[in-house]
């Protein structure tokens, strides 16, 4: 069969001879393998025997953010945070030595720091330094993460509560010191051993009902409830139980941190104790306040029943004097009856009203003794409060000064004033002043040795409260006594 002209054309074109790329192939690969590394993902450079960088590509700048003017023609040490590092690689570069991820820093643009591992070879030509092969890959999301990791497991090593991981099958992963202090094993003791075996021999295993809460991805907050020591000790603790997720949210795992809480509940059974005893107290308490105050009840009815009886007696006898006798002795009777009322009436079995005392028994007294309206009484009382151990004797002691000062400081039809005064003192003292403008005290008169009743009384009654005692007889009589309220008895 006939060849056609072009048929033998192709043939002489295949059997010619091949002498491999042209010029133009190895241009459109030169191009193409200069775009390859111009845009590569991995951070790429040249740099001089002096450190001057001679080329990098776009991945270099990204990573650094420098433009190509600000990084290229620039010392690499320049970049470096540690200068020590950088010249300790070129040190080795210079003979010839590969560096083979070399951690380093970096320092950015915008002043912060690039975690770098380096890998770097020196091309040469003839023998002769051209420039360094690096490939400088980012490490610094691993380095940051890597960091936070350590400090977590520092701060989970060294914390006081017991910090344990398990599986969902409940073996234990991790164990911490705080662990080993709660529960007496070492870490080599229990990891890999199933969390059961810290459950009290006669108490219900929680754990599997809580793996599965935990498998759903709950959270479990102070969950109280019993385990066992090593030593067979039971202690009361408090769970807090996380799922563990992997990478993709899977839940793998439980994270448990456990807190003694044994001393707590010894504490709170303690308040509950004292709790019912303190009930128990006070209805102790209130029982014995009704009764006194069915005592004082009873007894200012009895004094008043006994102020009557001597009323009445009073005014069968004929002789004044002994008649003058009976009534004194029934004001007496009727200031303690007055202390038992306000006792009564009183939140306080202890601490009396010591002004209203004080008000209620001048104004008996005015009642009695007024004098026609011829005496006036001037009353100046402090809002305060004593002891009834202290009350009492005052208030005797006001009965007497008053009762004197009615009787014997305006004879005959002159007029004058009597004045009671109660005033607060630095330190819980009290002042208080009985006094007049009238004729005071009889020359002669020693008040201190008087034998008369009445001063016999009040000297008597200023010792039991330990009361120190002024007098003045220069115009009238002025009483003026300081003594202590007596709270702190109570």
């Amino acid at each position: 069969m006939a060849t056609s002209k072009r048929q033998r054309q192709v043939a002489i074109a295949s059997d010619a001879p091949s002498f491999g790329p042209t010029a133009g192939d190895l241009a459109q690969r030169e191009r193409e393998l200069r775009d390859f590394v111009e845009n590569a993902a991995v951070a790429l450079h040249w740099v001089a025997e002096d450190g001057t960088i001679l080329w990098a590509n776009r991945a270099e700048l990204i990573l650094l953010g420098y433009s190509a003017q600000e990084y290229i023609g620039h010392n690499i040490a320049e970049f470096h945070i540690d200068e020590t590092a950088i010249q300790d690689i070129l040190d080795r570069l210079k003979k010839s030595v590969k560096i083979d991820r070399y951690e380093a820093r970096l320092r950015s643009k915008d002043g912060s720091t690039r975690y770098v591992s380096i890998n770097s070879s020196v091309y040469r030509e003839e023998g002769k330094f051209v420039h360094t092969r690096c490939v400088t890959l980012d490490m610094t999301q691993v380095k940051q993460v890597s960091e936070l990791q350590e400090r977590l497991a520092a701060i989970v090593e060294s914390s006081d509560d017991a910090i344990i991981s398990k599986d969902l099958h409940g073996i234990i992963q991790s164990w911490n010191q705080g662990a080993e202090r709660l529960f007496g094993y070492s870490a080599g003791e229990m990891v890999g051993k199933h969390v059961s075996i810290l459950v009290p021999p006669d108490a219900i295993d929680d754990g599997p009902n809580i793996l599965i809460r935990i498998a759903r991805g709950e959270r479990i907050d102070h969950y109280e409830t019993k385990r066992v020591t090593k030593y067979g000790k039971i202690l009361a603790v408090s769970l807090s139980i996380s799922p563990i997720r992997d990478a993709g949210g899977l839940v793998i795992g439980a994270s448990k941190v456990a807190r003694d809480i044994s001393e707590r509940e010894r504490y709170e059974q303690g308040l509950r104790e004292a709790a019912v005893l303190l009930d128990r107290s006070h209805a102790d308490l209130r029982e014995r306040e009704v009764l006194l105050e069915e005592i004082h009840h009873r007894v200012k009815n009895n004094l008043q029943v006994i102020t009557s009886l001597l009323g009445l007696q009073a005014r069968s006898i004929k002789d004044t004097a002994t008649r003058q006798k009976f009534e004194e002795s029934r004001y007496r009777i009727q200031a303690i009856a007055i202390l038992h009322e306000i006792l009564y009436e009183s939140a306080s079995l202890a601490e009396i009203d010591f002004a209203d005392y004080i008000r209620r028994l001048a104004e008996h007294l005015v009642r009695f003794y007024g004098g026609s309206g011829r005496i006036r009484m001037q009353i100046k009382l402090d809002p305060l409060y004593c002891h009834r151990d202290v009350a009492s004797p005052c208030g005797l002691i006001v009965n007497e000064l008053l009762s004197n000062a009615f009787k014997y400081a305006f004879p005959g039809a002159k007029s004058g004033e009597v004045r009671v005064e109660l005033q607060r003192e630095p330190e819980g003292k009290i002042r208080l002043l009985v006094g007049d403008n009238g004729i005071g005290l009889p020359p002669d008169l020693n008040w201190e040795t008087s034998p008369t009743l009445g001063l016999r009384l009040v000297r008597t009654l200023a010792r039991q409260i330990e009361a120190n005692v002024e007098t003045d007889g220069r115009n009238g009589t002025v009483f003026c006594m300081t003594f202590a309220d007596g709270l702190s008895i109570k």
